[in-house]
Order: C-alpha cells, then sequence, then structure tokens
C-alpha cells in the first residue's frame, strides 16, 4: 500500500498525464506539422551512411516510442472516481503488441543483433510490413486523436515516426527487395505467430472480464476491426480469413518494393540520359 504523501503523487502523476487539449483534426495544424516533421527529417538524413547512423537512428526512435507507449499503458491503467478516487484497471484492448508497435521493438532490438542478414530482414520487415500499417494510421488518423496531450503525441510519434523510418530506410538505400524481402515477410509471420498465441493465450487465461483483446487484429475469438477483413471474418472461416490477411500483406508489401525498383530504374535511367 502507497502511504499518504506516495498516493498523492501518483494521483498528481496522473493527472500530469492526463493533461488536456482540443482533440485534433485529421489534416489539421498538429497532424500536418508531425507528417512535415518527418519527410524534412527523412530527406535530410538520407544521404548519412553507414551502419552506425542507422543504430543512431533506431535507438533514438525505438527507446522514446516505448517510453511513450509506457506511460501511455499507464495513464489509460488508471481512472478517477466521480468522488476523486483513483482506480486501477488494465485495458486490455490497448495491450502494446500491434504491428504499429512492433517498429519500436524492432529498432531496440536492432542494436543487439550482431547478424548481418538478419539485420538486413529487421530493416526489410521495417520498410516493406510495417510501412503499410503507418501509412494507414497516418493518413487517416481519424481514430487514434484523443483529447490528452500524452496520447496525441504518443500516436503521432509512434505511427508518424515508425513512417519516416519506413521511408527513409527506402530513400537511403539501406534496403534491398531482391535480397531481403522474403527475409522481411518471415520476420512479419514471426510476430503474427507471436500475436496470435498472445490472442489465445490471455483469452483462455480468463484475465479479460469481458474486454476485447485482438492482438494484429487476428484474434479467433474477437471480429476483426480492420476495414474490409472484419467483412471477411464475418463471412468466411477463420483459415480463410488469415490466409487473405498473410497475403494482403505479402501483396502490400511486395508492391512497395516494386515501386521502390521501379523508382530506381527511372533514377538510373535519367542519370545515364544526362551523362
Amino acid at each position: 500500500m502507497l502511504s499518504v504523501k506516495g498516493r498523492k503523487l501518483l494521483v498528481s502523476f496522473i493527472k500530469l498525464l492526463k493533461t488536456e487539449m482540443t482533440r485534433p483534426e485529421p489534416w489539421g495544424i498538429f497532424h500536418i506539422s508531425w507528417l512535415v516533421a518527418a519527410v524534412l527529417l527523412a530527406w535530410a538524413l538520407k544521404r548519412l551512411k553507414g551502419e552506425k547512423v542507422t543504430e543512431r537512428v533506431f535507438t533514438i526512435y525505438g527507446w522514446t516510442a516505448l517510453i511513450l507507449e509506457t506511460l501511455k499503458q499507464f495513464s489509460w491503467s488508471f481512472t478517477f472516481t466521480e468522488a476523486g478516487g483513483l482506480v486501477f484497471g488494465y485495458q486490455w484492448y490497448s495491450a502494446p503488441f500491434q504491428i504499429c508497435t512492433t517498429p519500436a521493438y524492432v529498432c531496440v532490438l536492432y542494436s543487439f543483433v550482431k547478424s548481418s542478414r538478419l539485420r538486413s530482414y529487421l530493416r526489410a520487415y521495417l520498410a516493406y510490413f510495417t510501412s503499410i500499417a503507418s501509412i494507414m494510421v497516418a493518413l487517416v488518423p481519424n481514430s487514434v486523436f484523443t483529447n490528452e496531450i500524452l496520447i496525441n503525441v504518443h500516436t503521432s510519434f509512434l505511427h508518424i515516426g515508425a513512417l519516416f523510418v519506413s521511408v527513409w530506410l527506402l530513400e537511403s538505400n539501406r534496403v534491398d527487395a531482391r535480397q531481403d524481402f522474403l527475409g522481411g515477410y518471415k520476420v512479419f509471420f514471426i510476430f503474427v505467430g507471436i500475436a496470435q498465441l498472445l490472442n489465445i493465450v490471455v483469452y483462455n487465461a480468463g484475465w479479460l472480464n469481458g474486454q476485447t483483446f485482438d492482438m494484429f487484429y487476428i484474434s479467433p475469438y474477437f471480429i476483426s476491426s480492420l476495414p474490409v477483413f472484419d467483412t471477411i471474418d464475418r463471412n468466411a472461416s477463420f483459415a480463410v480469413f488469415m490466409l487473405t490477411y498473410l497475403f494482403a500483406f505479402f501483396l502490400g508489401g511486395g508492391l512497395i518494393a516494386f515501386a521502390q525498383g521501379a523508382r530506381d530504374r527511372l533514377s538510373k535511367h535519367f542519370k545515364q540520359k544526362h551523362v
């Protein structure tokens, strides 16, 4: 049990985390500022070469995202009663293992990985697969903005920051689709497996008390909330749903890899033409 002083400090800290602001509008000044900052930063860092640069960028993004995620989890786990009391209750639906949170884990893990091949697979995962989810949230953030400063900063840094990492990797030629695409998909497949294992274990452990727990939005116990996939989930077998999900990400990542290759071919063509 906390002392009276400790409880007062906790209440003050939670109130600070829950400091409010006007809820940002999609494509309003708050949203656009984050997008512009990400584009400018990716452009500014484009010409910096070497693994040390990659490690530094990943370390800064990864640890910052994890700190913000921890603060968010802490804030959302406490609510105030009408009488001003503080109640703890973990929000299982917001558990931090969605595809949009995996870039933070990958970026932190990256510095500890010594294998150059595995590093290339991790970069490919960030460039070709997490970018799909990041693009969707960064361009259509209707459901992620709230009236709390922390949550808005967290979701902007997490999603738009992850998109910056993906674009930066592609623009600075730190990924090679011909060599690394399938390796990146293997990393995605592993994360999908971990997410599904968590879905099964947490649901059957009886911890949810009526809450939703749907990591990667592929739980066999809840209808997916992803557009289009929710319809498939309702009307097809779970096996068909999962195969469609896996193929959709393979196709989406493939399109990004194809666009990267097309850009490189055009760039090479114009350089040769002006020699």
